[in-house]
């Protein structure tokens, strides 16, 4: 049949019918897709200012120089994703505004199938540079370990939480010490060990934080560093030299850093500056910040002569009330 002898209306009807087989294709492509779990991530890494609730994403953390303060890194699974393999680091954009004084990998035991979390855990190095934590790596060997979303893994782990449709771990916790006035932007990153995550027995990606495009998993050197994982703001305060915490910088605070002079130790006993032992730069910065209590006004301390005057009146009040007791006893006799 040749198509001039087709009318419009048979044209039309021809393009519709393949338009439709189209649009089956399409969607048949889509289910499988989603049936085969094919996401753009597979599992979401990322530090929040809270160790209890697991939708608190992207912090700010405000800091004085000395002070210390916390972040935690949860690890959020996708339905049917085992993490099975964990190597992190944790990078500052500003040299030297913090360290880290601890990082701590959580390895706590399922109650309901009886074995810890990961097979061996590590903690990893602290400040070599930009790389406040580097090469922190938890590892899982046993099928009935790591990471998944499942009931009795959320259900059995300690520190796993569910909040606002977010089931997450509680991975570790990052004890930071404010060093120098400024703002440093945090971002997770792929250590030198491998992140596995798997999903129907594939490799997946992971995605770090709540804006950035996902890394693929298994050693790629970083994520797309989209949007910041954390900021944490260093400024400098004097009640950072307020060893005792009443709100000044006085002689108590001085007693308390003299006492830890020499030692290594912590901020609220003295180690101002976080280079340990205290020294003279501790004592410099306490000095510097030094904010005593005001001293009573002159209005509220008795003038010498008023002092005087009141003290003879009471000890002639007292001889009077002694003379009208001796005159008693005599009349009674």
């Amino acid at each position: 049949m040749n198509i001039d002898d087709l009318s419009w209306t048979e044209i039309w009807n021809a393009m519709r019918s393949q338009l439709a087989c189209v649009t089956k294709i399409l969607v048949l492509i889509l289910v499988v897709a989603v049936l085969r779990g094919d996401k753009c991530s597979a599992a979401r890494i990322y530090l929040s200012n809270s160790s209890v609730s697991p939708s608190i994403e992207n912090p700010s953390l405000n800091l004085s120089i000395g002070e210390v303060a916390s972040l935690y890194i949860w690890i959020a699974p996708d339905a049917g994703a085992t993490v099975n393999g964990l190597g992190l680091s944790l990078r500052a954009t500003v040299l030297g505004a913090v360290n880290v004084q601890e990082y701590l990998v959580y390895n706590p035991m399922n109650n309901i199938i009886g074995l810890n979390r990961w097979d061996a855990v590590g903690n990893g190095l602290f400040n070599e540079g930009n790389l406040l934590v580097s090469n922190s790596n938890a590892v899982s060997v046993s099928s009935a370990t790591g990471i998944n979303p499942s009931s009795v893994f959320l259900q059995g782990d300690p520190l796993a939480a569910s909040e606002f449709g977010v089931s997450a771990y509680l991975h570790s916790k990052v004890d930071f010490m404010g060093q120098t006035a400024g703002q440093t932007d945090l971002f997770l990153q792929v250590g030198h060990g491998l992140i596995t995550v798997k999903d129907n027995g594939a490799a997946e990606n992971v995605q770090f934080g709540a804006g950035d495009v996902p890394g693929v998993s298994g050693g790629v050197a970083g994520a797309t560093d989209a949007i910041a994982d954390a900021t944490i703001v260093v400024s400098t305060s004097a009640l950072s030299a307020d060893l005792n915490m009443d709100g000044f910088v006085d002689g108590l605070d001085l007693g308390t850093l003299l006492a830890s002079w020499g030692t290594t130790t912590t901020p609220d006993m003295g180690e101002l500056d976080g280079t340990p032992p205290v020294d003279g730069l501790d004592l410099g910065a306490l000095l510097g910040a030094w904010n005593p209590p005001p001293l009573p006004s002159a209005s509220s301390v008795p003038e010498p002569s008023t002092l005087m005057l009141t003290g003879l009146a009471a000890i002639g009040l007292f001889a009077r009330r002694g003379g009208v007791g001796c005159d008693d006893h005599v009349d009674r006799h």
